[in-house]
Protein backbone atom coordinates (compact mmCIF):
# COMPACT_ATOMS: atom_id res chain seq x y z
CA UNK A 1 0.00 0.00 0.00
CA UNK A 2 2.85 2.16 0.99
CA UNK A 3 4.42 1.84 -2.58
CA UNK A 4 1.09 2.57 -4.17
CA UNK A 5 1.12 5.75 -2.18
CA UNK A 6 4.58 6.98 -3.11
CA UNK A 7 4.83 5.73 -6.70
CA UNK A 8 1.50 7.05 -7.26
CA UNK A 9 1.66 9.84 -10.26
CA UNK A 10 -0.09 12.35 -8.47
CA UNK A 11 2.29 11.86 -4.84
CA UNK A 12 5.37 14.27 -4.96
CA UNK A 13 8.00 11.96 -3.53
CA UNK A 14 10.51 10.77 -5.83
CA UNK A 15 10.57 6.84 -5.20
CA UNK A 16 14.29 6.60 -6.48
CA UNK A 17 15.21 9.54 -3.15
CA UNK A 18 13.26 7.72 -0.97
CA UNK A 19 15.53 4.34 -2.08
CA UNK A 20 18.80 5.79 -1.47
CA UNK A 21 17.74 7.39 2.08
CA UNK A 22 16.52 4.19 3.42
CA UNK A 23 19.48 2.26 1.70
CA UNK A 24 21.77 5.30 3.54
CA UNK A 25 20.79 4.09 6.81
CA UNK A 26 22.77 0.84 6.45
CA UNK A 27 19.38 -0.85 5.96
CA UNK A 28 17.45 -2.75 3.17
CA UNK A 29 16.35 -0.31 0.65
CA UNK A 30 12.26 0.28 0.49
CA UNK A 31 11.93 -1.52 -2.85
CA UNK A 32 13.81 -4.52 -1.43
CA UNK A 33 12.05 -5.11 1.30
CA UNK A 34 8.52 -4.63 -1.12
CA UNK A 35 10.34 -7.42 -3.41
CA UNK A 36 10.53 -9.76 -0.09
CA UNK A 37 7.11 -8.63 0.83
CA UNK A 38 6.01 -9.44 -2.50
CA UNK A 39 7.67 -13.17 -2.56
CA UNK A 40 6.27 -14.10 0.70
CA UNK A 41 3.09 -13.05 0.09
CA UNK A 42 2.99 -15.17 -3.01
CA UNK A 43 4.59 -18.06 -1.58
CA UNK A 44 1.74 -18.27 1.19
CA UNK A 45 -1.03 -16.83 -1.57
CA UNK A 46 -0.52 -18.98 -4.61
CA UNK A 47 1.16 -21.87 -2.34
CA UNK A 48 -0.51 -24.80 -4.26
CA UNK A 49 0.42 -23.63 -8.04
CA UNK A 50 3.87 -23.09 -6.61
CA UNK A 51 3.66 -26.66 -5.49
CA UNK A 52 2.46 -28.25 -8.52
CA UNK A 53 4.69 -25.85 -10.76
CA UNK A 54 7.99 -26.36 -8.75
CA UNK A 55 7.55 -29.45 -6.58
CA UNK A 56 6.34 -33.27 -5.84
CA UNK A 57 6.34 -34.92 -2.85
CA UNK A 58 6.49 -38.30 -4.76
CA UNK A 59 10.27 -38.10 -4.11
CA UNK A 60 9.54 -38.68 -0.32
CA UNK A 61 8.78 -42.30 -1.56
CA UNK A 62 12.16 -43.63 -1.73
CA UNK A 63 13.19 -42.20 2.17
CA UNK A 64 10.77 -44.98 2.66
CA UNK A 65 12.17 -45.90 6.31
CA UNK A 66 12.53 -42.49 7.73
CA UNK A 67 9.42 -41.68 6.91
CA UNK A 68 7.85 -44.37 8.53
CA UNK A 69 9.96 -43.98 11.83
CA UNK A 70 8.72 -39.97 11.69
CA UNK A 71 4.73 -41.34 11.00
CA UNK A 72 4.72 -43.75 13.83
CA UNK A 73 6.36 -41.22 16.28
CA UNK A 74 3.45 -38.97 14.92
CA UNK A 75 0.86 -41.33 15.88
CA UNK A 76 2.53 -43.36 18.44
CA UNK A 77 5.36 -41.09 19.66
CA UNK A 78 5.25 -39.49 23.32
CA UNK A 79 5.00 -36.32 22.14
CA UNK A 80 2.77 -37.65 19.06
CA UNK A 81 -0.45 -35.63 17.71
CA UNK A 82 -2.43 -37.93 15.56
CA UNK A 83 -4.45 -35.02 14.28
CA UNK A 84 -1.34 -33.98 12.41
CA UNK A 85 -1.30 -37.80 10.46
CA UNK A 86 -3.91 -36.06 8.39
CA UNK A 87 -1.35 -34.17 6.24
CA UNK A 88 0.13 -37.83 5.39
CA UNK A 89 -2.18 -38.57 3.28
CA UNK A 90 -1.37 -35.35 0.68
CA UNK A 91 2.11 -37.23 0.67
CA UNK A 92 0.78 -40.74 0.25
CA UNK A 93 -1.92 -38.91 -2.41
CA UNK A 94 1.36 -39.14 -5.18
CA UNK A 95 2.87 -42.39 -4.20
CA UNK A 96 1.40 -44.84 -6.63
CA UNK A 97 3.03 -43.10 -9.20
CA UNK A 98 6.49 -44.86 -7.29
CA UNK A 99 4.96 -48.14 -7.41
CA UNK A 100 7.17 -50.98 -8.96
CA UNK A 101 6.81 -54.14 -10.70
CA UNK A 102 9.58 -55.21 -8.47
CA UNK A 103 7.70 -55.30 -5.36
CA UNK A 104 4.82 -56.84 -6.25
CA UNK A 105 2.69 -55.70 -2.58
CA UNK A 106 3.36 -52.02 -3.96
CA UNK A 107 0.78 -52.95 -6.99
CA UNK A 108 -1.51 -55.33 -6.10
CA UNK A 109 -3.66 -52.27 -4.85
CA UNK A 110 -6.12 -50.96 -7.71
CA UNK A 111 -6.00 -47.06 -7.99
CA UNK A 112 -9.54 -47.17 -6.75
CA UNK A 113 -8.85 -47.33 -3.15
CA UNK A 114 -8.44 -44.08 -1.18
CA UNK A 115 -5.58 -41.99 -0.03
CA UNK A 116 -5.94 -43.54 3.75
CA UNK A 117 -5.52 -47.09 2.37
CA UNK A 118 -2.60 -46.25 0.25
CA UNK A 119 -0.71 -44.39 3.44
CA UNK A 120 -0.95 -47.70 5.36
CA UNK A 121 -0.01 -50.17 2.56
CA UNK A 122 2.88 -48.23 1.83
CA UNK A 123 3.90 -47.79 5.24
CA UNK A 124 1.70 -49.33 7.66
CA UNK A 125 1.55 -53.15 6.38
CA UNK A 126 4.02 -54.01 9.56
CA UNK A 127 1.34 -51.89 12.05
CA UNK A 128 -1.32 -54.60 9.90
CA UNK A 129 -3.46 -51.40 9.64
CA UNK A 130 -5.55 -51.38 6.56
CA UNK A 131 -7.97 -48.24 5.83
CA UNK A 132 -9.84 -48.97 2.60
CA UNK A 133 -12.04 -45.80 2.30
CA UNK A 134 -14.32 -45.99 -0.24
CA UNK A 135 -16.36 -42.73 -1.75
CA UNK A 136 -19.90 -43.25 -1.08
CA UNK A 137 -21.80 -43.94 -3.84
CA UNK A 138 -24.28 -41.10 -5.34
CA UNK A 139 -28.22 -41.92 -4.33
CA UNK A 140 -30.50 -42.35 -7.18
CA UNK A 141 -33.79 -40.22 -6.82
Amino acid sequence: MILMIVTSSRSNINIRHLEKATVSTGKEGLLSEGNAAYNWSRCVDELESQLSKHGSLKKLYFYHQHLTAVFRNTMFGPKGRPQHCCAWLGVASSFPECASPIVPEEIKFSPSHSHASLIFIFWGARLSISLPITSPKPQKK
